[in-house]
């Protein structure tokens, strides 16, 4: 039983960085995603800031093939060193990802940590995203439970699912920040990274069929902040609802003009 868990770093808004406006406007220096909370994995339109899956193979409780990039940064025209910016006005950044794993009776558990930052900018922060994964496949009863906990700079935009043989995908987590603000920028510096305080986690189990694709899903979810917003036991959404339902729920931030 072969899955991909995906892990993804993004700007929901249209411009965003850097202190100076750019030409007056208050938009920022760089391209941004310009979306919100997505499970679309083949449209070109629908890019972020840095990109990767996993494949696990929950009956064996191992971990497959894995794939990390970033989509194209694209800086202000014309190009000059105002606010943070370079000397180049695009360019692809390297991130770099983590993943430690280990078979914990019958789950198998995943650590997964992505980085990287902008190409256009000597010296920039990383952008940090952590996704912690516990996966178990309970076969006599077609179910996949998963615990998830999301959490990293909180700037710009995290988002994680997890997708079956046949593409059917299942929300797990994400946040945003509140704005493009220069007091949320600056969480991407390390010293104001609070991972162990700001977080969200979901705690779902999943109808699986016999070939391992997703069904209906029920479960808890909800931050650091909150009890769980969503406690439904014994009733299981169709996958639509439950990510549309927990996708409309995390605020995007106020001046991004997304959802």
């Amino acid at each position: 039983m072969r899955h991909v868990i995906h892990l993804r770093s993004f700007a929901p808004w249209r411009e965003f960085g850097g202190v100076a406006p750019r030409r007056g406007q208050h938009g920022g220096h760089f391209h941004g995603d310009g979306r919100g909370f997505s499970l679309v994995t083949d449209d070109p339109h629908v890019t972020s800031r840095m990109n990767f899956w996993v494949g696990v193979d929950l009956e064996a409780r191992s971990v497959l093939n894995q794939r990390l990039w970033s989509d194209l940064t694209i800086g202000p025209r014309p190009v000059g060193p105002i606010g943070f910016v370079g000397s180049q006005d695009t360019a692809t950044a390297t991130p770099k990802a983590t993943v430690m794993s280990y078979v914990d009776r019958q789950d198998l558990v995943l650590n997964v940590t992505i980085s990287g930052a902008d190409p256009l900018v000597p010296g920039a922060p990383d952008i940090d995203a952590s996704g912690e994964y516990r996966l178990q496949y309970d076969a006599p009863n077609s179910k996949l439970l998963i615990y998830t906990r999301i959490s990293g700079d909180q700037f710009p935009a995290c988002e994680s699912f997890i997708a079956d043989s046949v593409r059917r995908k299942i929300f797990l987590g994400g946040f945003a920040p509140s704005s493009r603000s220069f007091d949320e920028l600056i969480r991407l510096f390390g010293q104001l990274n609070r991972p162990h305080d700001i977080y969200f986690y979901s705690n779902i189990e999943i109808i699986v069929s016999g070939s391992g694709s997703f069904e209906r899903v029920r479960g808890t979810w909800g931050n650091q902040l909150s009890p769980p917003m969503i406690s439904m036991p014994g009733l299981y959404f169709p996958l639509n609802a439950w990510n549309d339902g927990v996708m409309r729920a995390i605020p995007m931030p106020a001046d991004s003009g997304t959802r």
